[in-house]
């Protein structure tokens, strides 16, 4: 009996054991398969909000874009408006001047019917009425002065026909600036709903992931930046001002500032082309308050040549600019929700650089 109980007992053991070990790999596998999909969870909505946040880049260039064209409009309709007063004021002194010669000619006897309308109501008569009795009287009279009034009546028409062209484009401008602003706002508002409900729902794994991309993403940006020093010297550009450094701690300056769409306003709130544009302001350069104006001005650099205080470019279309500091560093306002900091280069984004000063 002894010789048939062990083999039972060893047998029974065995058993034991091996429930015992298919108890803990159950649980160890449901947990790894919750991680997983944990995981898959955070990887998907970071992939969603990098699209909403290009959305977002584009939809806040197109409202800067045409806000930039409304501004130049609104300049261009002061001038239109100070060149039609100034016609009008040489129409009316060339009236005024007319007028005498008509009075002279009317002392000394003559009479031309054409010229009742300007002795009596000279200011109640439209432009082309005013042309028609002005040619006469200066007929009548034997002044030589018919062809400088007709081309002083015919410019005052056509600045009229430029000016109105320039207001109702600037009407356009500006229902078109209120269309993009309402929808960089509609995609903003998508933005942050989306990362509030992450931020609940996945927090602590989200906030992980973002930490561990962000890590990775300046060890990369480093490596490629000592990379792109190594081969500087092959290209000739322009140096770097001694403007550069005062931009660079400007903006520097707006660490922890809110990013705000549409925004120049340091210590309260910018956005991307806002911080460029106040940084470089600080060193006695003028730049538009948006990404693709500011990238058509000064010199391109080549990626391997770039230095501190270059503007950096991202996305396609153009819809992101940043300050580079060094080291695959730079600063910038990147999106709502977040504040101007300092982050790794996304080389891979990059579409230019240019050197402003």
């Amino acid at each position: 009996e002894v010789m048939f109980e062990r083999p039972r007992a060893r047998l029974i053991a065995l058993v034991l054991g091996c429930a015992s070990l298919v108890g803990v790999a159950v649980p160890m596998s449901a947990s790894v398969n919750a991680s997983s999909n944990i995981q898959n969870q955070v990887n998907a909505l970071l992939d969603e909000l990098d699209r909403l946040e290009a959305q977002m880049d584009v939809a806040s260039e197109r409202y800067a874009e045409a806000v930039a064209m409304q501004d130049d409009l609104k300049q261009q309709i002061i001038d239109s408006e100070a060149r039609v007063a100034q016609k009008e004021a040489e129409l009316s002194t060339m009236r005024r001047d007319l007028v005498k010669v008509a009075q002279q000619a009317f002392m000394n006897g003559g009479r031309s019917n054409s010229l009742t309308s300007l002795l009596t109501d000279p200011g109640g008569l439209n432009a082309t009425v005013q042309k028609e009795h002005l040619l006469a009287v200066a007929l009548n009279s034997g002044a030589n002065s018919t062809d400088e009034v007709d081309a002083l009546v015919e410019d005052l028409e056509l600045e009229r026909k430029a000016l109105e062209k320039k207001q109702k484009a600037a009407e356009r401008a500006a229902d078109v600036a209120t269309a993009e602003f309402n929808s960089a706002e509609d995609l903003a508002n998508s933005y942050q709903r989306k990362l509030n409900k992450a931020q609940a729902d996945l927090g602590e794994a989200l906030a992980a992931e973002r930490a561990r991309r962000d890590e990775l993403a300046l060890q990369r940006s480093a490596s490629l930046a000592a990379k792109y020093k190594a081969e500087a010297a092959k290209y000739k550009v322009k140096a770097p001002s001694s403007k550069a450094g005062v931009a660079v701690q400007a903006a520097l300056g707006q660490l922890g500032v809110p990013y705000q769409f549409a925004r120049s306003s340091p210590g309260v709130a910018f956005d991307c082309s806002g911080l460029t544009k106040y940084a470089w302001a600080q060193a006695g350069v003028s730049l538009p308050h948006y990404s693709k104006a500011q990238y058509q001005l000064g010199p391109r650099i080549p990626i391997q040549a770039v230095q501190p205080g270059d503007l950096i470019f991202s996305r396609t279309p153009i819809g992101h600019v940043a300050i580079y500091i060094g080291n695959g560093k730079m600063v910038h306002a990147p999106r709502r929700g977040d504040v101007v900091k300092v982050g790794a280069v996304p080389w891979e984004r990059v579409v230019g650089i240019t050197r402003p000063g």
